[in-house]
């Protein structure tokens, strides 16, 4: 692989160990595919954690209702060992929400989760984005939620360990019928629930969406 990633003016591979940990400690916010939790520490615990790296803890109430904000109101004196897949990655959501960052790395939040949860979730990230007037790269598979938490999108595509590409910066609409044309597939919003739901091939949506040009109808 070759390339750049500069953030600032500064090429990131040139920073020192040190400045990269400096500058994940004080800019960036993360959530892992893995959830990365002190097994030692309580749900409260760990969404505190970042804060008492950064000499900057939020208060216990603000962690509070970061977890209450995610769904795990009445958990959060558990242990790791003691929650569910989807709870552990509540945590993580809310232990990265509480970091004071300016930009959010957030990689498949809505893994484990049901659907009404990763709503839940995506109105949680939202709210402190926008609290905190930062910004939120949010990688994920579910169209649902991206449809639901997204201002913009870029679609990447190409073949794993050979090549690859991104799309430009499309708003959320757009980005969705770009990646739907790729796919040769067309999605409609649900008129009751609002989920998308995959159409069948050439079924009378289906021929009519493609017609239109219209990959995903919302």
């Amino acid at each position: 692989t070759q390339g750049k990633v500069l953030f600032e003016g500064k090429d990131l591979n040139r920073l020192s160990d040190r400045e990269v940990s400096r500058m994940r400690n004080r800019i960036f916010g993360f959530v892992f595919q893995f959830y990365h939790l002190m097994p030692e520490l309580t749900a409260l615990e760990n969404v505190m954690l970042p804060g008492w790296m950064a000499t900057s803890a939020p208060h216990r109430k603000e962690a509070t209702q970061l977890l209450e904000n995610v769904g795990l109101a009445r958990r959060i004196h558990h242990l790791p060992t003691e929650l569910s897949g989807g709870e552990l990655q509540k945590v993580a959501v809310a232990s990265c929400l509480a970091k004071d960052a300016d930009i959010y790395l957030i990689d498949e939040p809505s893994a484990h989760l049901d659907v009404e949860e990763r709503l839940q979730v995506a109105d949680a990230i939202q709210e402190t984005m926008i609290e905190k007037e930062a910004a939120a790269f949010v990688v994920d598979h579910d169209l649902l939620f991206l449809s639901y938490i997204a201002d913009s999108m870029i679609i990447f595509s190409g073949q794993t360990s050979k090549q690859g590409g991104s799309s430009e910066v499309y708003r959320v609409v757009e980005g969705l019928n770009e990646l739907l044309k790729l796919l040769q597939i067309t999605v409609r919003k649900d008129a009751e629930s609002g989920r998308p739901r995959i159409n069948s091939k050439n079924s009378v949506l289906d021929r009519e969406q493609r017609e239109k040009n219209k990959w995903f109808s919302d």
